[in-house]
């Protein structure tokens, strides 16, 4: 009888696996509510042209070749990669808005000499209409921050690698962004 019982405990057992995982499976058959996307990320959506402002660098970045320049060389490839026409700083043509960068770092040479504090700020400004004034302002509707404390010897590496995920991650939540929008039936810019 107790091998009996086994027998019938395991083909149950089985079953109720087997049950599960179909179950699982069937998941997204049986719908998915859309995942909740904020209003920061939706002002991203539907960009095809942009605006770059990248402000000065700090003095110990521009040391070690990490320009102005250099950001902006890099993210307007990164950004045209991802179909988004980045302007010319003299170019007059209408943009959605301007992505800008702000860098600041700093040394505390009694508490930790060997380490510098990088603050990079990215925010994505653009006009918008307020019903109560009547006019559209021009502000920051997206924004990242990364505030990071590196040895100074690594300096280069931790500030490229935080340029490349700041302008890798305004680009995933733009194709977030136009994701949503399309599901809507807003659609997006063409090429996206």
């Amino acid at each position: 009888m107790n091998v009996r019982k086994r027998v019938v405990g395991s083909i149950f057992a089985a079953g109720l696996v087997g049950l599960t995982a179909a179950w699982v499976r069937s998941a997204p058959i049986m719908g998915q509510a859309k995942a909740k996307v904020t209003d920061s990320i939706l002002s991203v959506g539907r960009i095809d042209t942009i605006r770059l402002d990248i402000r000065p660098m700090p003095d110990d970045m521009a040391a070690l070749g990490i320009t102005t320049d250099s950001v902006r060389n890099r993210w307007s490839k990164a950004l045209e990669r991802a179909n988004m026409r980045v302007l010319a700083a003299d170019d007059d043509a209408e943009a959605v808005g301007t992505l800008k960068l702000s860098v600041a770092s700093g040394v505390d040479e009694e508490a930790s000499p060997d380490a510098v504090l990088c603050y990079l700020l990215l925010s994505f400004q653009q006009p918008v209409r307020l019903d109560r004034f009547e006019r559209s302002l021009f502000v920051p509707t997206y924004y990242k921050v990364i505030a990071d404390i590196t040895p100074k010897d690594a300096l280069e590496v931790s500030l490229n690698d935080n340029l490349n995920f700041l302008v890798e991650h305004f680009i995933t939540h733009a194709r977030k962004a136009d994701r949503w929008w399309i599901s809507v039936g807003q659609g997006a810019p063409d090429g996206r």
